[in-house]
């Protein structure tokens, strides 16, 4: 499928506005899509309405290397230095991401696994089961090429209501991420 980055980045800034690459600027997500959607280890899925993107999912099946490959292929460096007045990036420059994993949820020999990285949906589209359909897409793409689970993280947060929505599509709490100066929960899907 074809994407039009026309649209991406400006619903990626408008529906995950504090997200680290949001806080990068839309340029930056300009760039970020362009690579993700030619990259051999990234699948980005869209959901359109009349046209229009108003959902999406990206997935890496390589996140372990994603941050050096968008430092080489993407004006990553420069958008960090232009933004270092912003909080997130800021101390993503100085904190090193740190995962503590619940080792009875999880075998360190699942890890590196893909990783949806992004997940977002326009206001006006949510409760219509449009992420439950992004999520079907990642599943039958990882499964197809052969992947036994993969991993989210979100904002660890009580009313955090992504938590409750991943759980309902079968993703599991398997321990805490620091990374960014905040505090993420990563949850894992095994595929079928």
């Amino acid at each position: 499928e074809t994407i039009d980055i026309r649209y991406t980045p400006e619903l990626h800034k408008s529906c995950l506005p504090t997200s680290t690459l949001s806080e990068l600027g839309v340029a930056f997500l300009r760039a970020f899509y362009r690579y993700t959607i030619s990259s051999p280890f990234e699948h980005v899925i869209v959901c359109r309405y009349e046209g229009i993107p108003v959902a999406c999912a990206t997935i890496s099946c390589q996140p372990e290397t994603l941050n050096r490959r968008l430092a080489v292929k993407t004006p990553l460096i420069w958008s960090v230095v232009c933004h270092l007045h912003k909080r997130m990036v800021r101390q993503a420059m100085i904190l090193r991401p740190d995962t503590q994993l619940n080792d009875s949820k999880l075998d360190n020999s699942e890890v590196p696994a893909p990783e949806l990285i992004a997940l977002f949906c326009r206001q006006d589209m949510r409760d219509l089961g449009i992420g439950g359909e992004l999520i079907d897409g990642a599943d039958r793409y990882l499964g197809s090429a052969g992947q036994l689970h993969y991993f989210v993280r979100t904002f660890d947060d009580p009313d955090n209501s992504a938590i409750r929505f991943y759980t309902r599509h079968g993703f599991v709490s398997v321990g805490h991420i620091l990374a960014f100066g905040q505090k993420f929960l990563l949850m894992s899907k095994k595929l079928l």
